[in-house]
């Protein structure tokens, strides 16, 4: 089966962050190359393209906006992400050398540590929908826009061994996620993670 995965908040509300440094508009991926659409990913996109990025402009420290002191296994970071020594582990279990994990520091307003996390960055970028079961069908452009009303429908041959990956197809970069990963992250303890299940033929 196929998992999105998203967080899940640990209190009452979701993880903010600031960013204290970098400048993640500049942030853009190593392979600008286009395979569906038209226009190469924006900065807006490129944390969750499936391809590597470029580090120099990913920030060094971020700060929540709450006075948070647990720091879940896995957490938005505005357009990205952020993830645990935990979560990596579990992704290296599954797919050695194939994600990028980037330093990245939690610190309070006052500069105090909190954590020490990475930018998470998938880097599978794949073609895994069930083209002809797909409701609505893929547009003119070869993407996915689903919605509330449509059927959604994964393809185990397409999805083949990987474990952690992007959807090309997607108008917005979803993360999906496998059994074996499911079961790997309940099984380490992970939290902060919410893992809906979807529909895989």
């Amino acid at each position: 089966m196929t998992y999105q995965l998203h967080e899940k908040a640990l209190g009452d509300t979701n993880l903010y962050f600031d960013f204290l440094d970098g400048d993640m508009k500049k942030v853009e991926n190593e392979d600008r190359s286009i395979d569906i659409g038209i226009n190469p990913a924006d900065w807006t996109e490129a944390m969750r393209f499936g391809r590597r990025v470029k580090t120099e402009f990913l920030p060094t420290r971020i700060r929540p906006t709450t006075n948070q002191s647990r720091m879940p296994d896995f957490a938005i970071a505005q357009l990205a992400q952020v993830c645990s020594a935990k979560f990596r582990d579990v992704v290296e279990a599954l797919e050695p050398g194939v994600h990028q994990f980037v330093p990245v520091e939690v610190v309070r307003k006052n500069g105090d540590h909190v954590a020490d996390m990475f930018w998470f960055v998938p880097c599978n970028r794949l073609d895994t929908l069930a083209l002809d079961l797909l409701r609505p069908p893929v547009n003119e452009r070869g993407f996915y826009r689903g919605g509330s009303a449509s059927r959604t429908v994964f393809s185990r041959d397409r999805i083949g061994d990987h474990h952690v990956w992007i959807d090309k197809r997607f108008v917005r970069g979803f993360i999906w996620v496998s059994d074996a990963f499911h079961e790997a992250a309940v099984a380490a303890g992970l939290i902060g993670l919410n893992m809906p299940l979807k529909e895989t033929v």
